[in-house]
């Protein structure tokens, strides 16, 4: 799952972003996974290495016709498929509030994730996640 610099375009205060200009930045140097916050919105950037593991479909349900297909997950709903994809990037409390999430915003493609990834077993993801 790692990614290198060199796949994760520079992203700094006041880069372009979906949802304006970025205020902050953060970059996670282990998965290459980039969050930032605006002055309106925010989100995660997902680099094109690691998108391609996204499925498709995830990527099509994603705000403002498919931001994820460009690698963008706003913080609200999409966000919680960024924790669900690559789960060694988040704590364990975070992956089960991303399952509320998506149970509550987009549970068909949320069953159809969980069968493909983990057999059905919503705990197998979570257990993915960091303990701190």
């Amino acid at each position: 799952m790692s990614a290198t610099a060199s796949q994760t375009p520079i992203l700094q205060r006041g880069s372009w972003t979906p949802w304006g200009p970025a205020d902050e930045v953060w970059f996670q140097p282990d998965t290459g996974i980039v969050h930032v916050d605006t002055p309106d919105h925010g989100g995660f950037f997902v680099p094109p290495a690691l998108n391609e593991q996204v499925p498709a479909y995830v990527k099509a349900s994603t705000w403002n016709s498919s931001q994820g297909t460009r690698g963008w997950y706003e913080e609200d709903v999409d966000w919680a498929w960024v924790a669900l994809c690559f789960p060694e990037a988040f704590e364990r409390r975070q992956i089960v509030r991303a399952l509320g999430i998506l149970r509550h915003c987009r549970r068909p493609l949320l069953d159809k994730f969980v069968s493909e990834r983990a057999g059905g077993d919503e705990q197998l993801i979570v257990q993915k996640g960091r303990t701190s």
